[in-house]
């Protein structure tokens, strides 16, 4: 994927994506290769503080100064493509976090502070974030007729984002919720599953089940739907009516008769 394609992909930070913006923020920075110096960080090049080089045995003065000189000279050479890096990366960052979240930026000044902020408010762990995640797992629900994919992939989102807050869910517990969370169309898939052994009662396993009854469910309904089009189309055929004129009256007629 090419830099602007990736760009797009990445809503701006707010309170409830964070685990997803990180995710795709870090993809960003890698492939621009700006992911080291966030990490990591930078210490520039002081120019005052530098321990330059002893003459060594068989250099002359001449030559201890010039590799002084080339030593200084690359020192300020990676300093300024650091700084370079840095401030793209900052950049980067400032720009994929929506208006809110700025005020937790603003006074950084590298974007490693700007990245280690933004993860100590976004990942530290409190009572009110683990309630408003357990919360918003509880909750999500499959409504009828919905989609089955979308739906699997909100809980796992979920269930991420509260083992980053330290409050992850036993995964027996987690497939419980999610198999409970279903419209009664698939009562007698969960009633199914339950009879399951407990070793392959997992969250990998039973959202796959659950997939794969939806994806032969939705073909069914399309082969129906085509069905029911196709014998509309015939009955309308058989029944197509002609008007004839006969004495100035006009007569219903059938294709059929």
């Amino acid at each position: 994927m090419d830099f602007q394609k990736l760009l797009k992909s990445i809503e701006k930070l707010n309170h409830d994506n964070y685990n997803t913006w990180e995710h795709r923020m870090m993809r960003l920075l890698v492939s621009e290769g700006l992911w080291k110096i966030t990490q990591e960080g930078y210490v520039r090049f002081d120019k005052t503080s530098f321990t330059p080089f002893q003459q060594e045995e068989n250099e002359t003065s001449e030559e201890c100064k010039l590799r002084n000189e080339e030593q200084r000279a690359e020192l300020s050479r990676k300093d300024k493509e650091d700084d370079e890096k840095d401030c793209k990366a900052i950049h980067l960052i400032t720009q994929n976090v929506s208006d809110a979240q700025i005020i937790y930026i603003k006074h950084c000044k590298t974007a490693k502070e700007a990245w280690d902020e933004l993860r100590a408010v976004h990942r530290t762990p409190t009572v009110g974030s683990q309630m408003r995640a357990n919360n918003a797992f509880l909750k999500c629900k499959l409504e009828r007729g919905g989609n089955m994919r979308e739906y699997v992939d909100k809980m796992y989102t979920h269930l991420d984002q509260l083992a980053q807050l330290d409050a992850k869910i036993e995964e027996r517990l987690a497939v419980s919720i999610l198999m409970n969370n279903l419209p009664p169309e698939y009562g007698n898939l969960v009633t199914a599953l339950e009879a399951w052994d407990h070793d392959k009662l997992n969250m990998k396993t039973v959202t796959k089940k659950l997939i794969e009854e939806w994806e032969r469910r939705k073909e069914s309904r399309s082969e129906s739907f085509q069905l029911r089009s196709e014998i509309h189309q015939v009955r309308s055929e058989i029944h197509q009516p002609t008007f004839n004129r006969d004495g100035g009256c006009l007569l219903y007629t059938s294709d059929a008769a």
